[in-house]
């Protein structure tokens, strides 16, 4: 299988990209920058900002170039803001919350679904958030720009039912990356989310076993 991951230089991103091409897949992967160390052998590294729509149109057509074809797609690029109740949120975060965690997602769909739907089969799993249905105060926003991806997702999936291609969600909560540890220094990680779990998941999804599961929102809600 020919596997696109969107966010591929992030923590989780980087461990689906290491869980897939562990498993046997060709991986490509974006993101807005690469380190050296993260262009291993074998792995297709792509630069772009999928806030643009014909960046992502071209980064799937750069894509599809390199492996040659598109399979599956697990879109991980996300952000994350909260703190402020809703009447005191600034408008540039919400508006960050929706560029990064829904409009990425839009976009790449877009760029993707004609792929999919000329081959007559695909895979999209987006990474979504437990906070998209518990709405827990002080995200708002991010909560918001989840539950839109959320949605998008879903339509996506009633819309090609049948079809051969499927698309859902992984919605987990606090994951174990070095970027969470930096922000949250005082909180034990002990019953954080191992992103290897979450990957494994999203393996499974692109899986044969998986052919008949679309449309769903998978919760990973950690050990405590």
């Amino acid at each position: 299988m020919n596997v696109l991951i969107s966010g591929a230089s992030g923590g989780l991103g980087g461990v689906m990209a290491c869980a897939f091409m562990g498993a046997g897949h060709r991986v490509a992967g974006i993101a807005r920058s690469w380190k050296a160390e993260q262009q291993a052998e074998g792995f297709f590294a792509i630069s772009a900002d999928l806030g643009n729509a014909e960046a992502a149109k071209e980064a799937v057509a750069e894509a599809r170039a390199a492996l040659g074809s598109v399979d599956a797609v697990i879109h991980t690029v996300g952000g994350f803001f909260g703190g402020p109740a809703l009447g005191e949120m600034p408008l540039g975060e919400a508006q960050r919350m929706m560029d990064m965690n829904y409009w990425s997602a839009f976009h790449l769909v877009q760029a993707v679904a004609p792929v999919f739907a000329a081959a007559g089969q695909g895979r999209f799993v987006a990474i979504g958030a437990l906070a998209a249905g518990t709405q827990p105060p002080g995200l708002a926003a991010y909560a918001a720009s989840k539950a839109a991806l959320r949605a998008l997702v879903f339509g996506y999936a009633h819309e090609t039912k049948g079809s051969g291609i499927t698309a859902n969600l992984i919605s987990p909560g606090t994951m174990d990356t070095s970027a969470n540890r930096s922000a949250m220094p005082s909180v034990d990680p002990g019953t954080w989310i191992p992103p290897k779990h979450v990957a494994s998941l999203a393996l499974w999804l692109c899986g044969p076993e998986a052919a008949s599961v679309t449309g769903q929102d998978f919760a990973v809600t950690g050990r405590d």
